[in-house]
């Protein structure tokens, strides 16, 4: 099992208490500072499903932070980047929708499709095309 030397940083978060969505500087630099091509890959589905875990799994144990309670743990869209010849790729780890349990932003899954050219929709703790 590989243990990453990288760490997610925020890209898209709420604003207490409205809501409202903004971009955050961190993920938008990861991003910015990338030559092409990039490959970007967003991890969507619901929630507690298991989308931070196997994100995690391609990018490298412990890039992104997950959890096995019923607790949401991601909120908006977390990135990282990391090379894969000739380029990158980059992996937006989504908040998961459809939670009872958590509060979820449905806006997140559709700004997650629009940023990927992959999507790997997870549910039940598997991938799914």
């Amino acid at each position: 099992e590989v243990k990453s030397l990288l760490l997610s940083v925020p890209l898209l978060k709420f604003r207490d208490p409205d809501g409202t969505p903004f971009l955050c500087e961190e993920g938008l630099a990861v991003i910015e500072r990338l030559p092409g091509p990039v490959c970007p890959i967003a991890f969507v589905g619901d929630g507690r499903s298991g989308k931070s875990f196997l994100a995690s799994r391609i990018a490298g144990e412990g890039t992104f932070k997950d959890d096995d309670s019923d607790v949401a743990v991601t909120e908006g869209i977390d990135v990282v980047a990391f090379s894969s010849h000739p380029g990158h790729i980059l992996i937006f780890d989504c908040e998961g929708g459809n939670n009872a349990l958590s509060k979820s932003h449905s806006i997140v899954t559709v700004v997650g499709a629009l940023l990927a050219t992959a999507l790997v929709f997870v549910t039940d703790g598997k991938a799914s095309e």
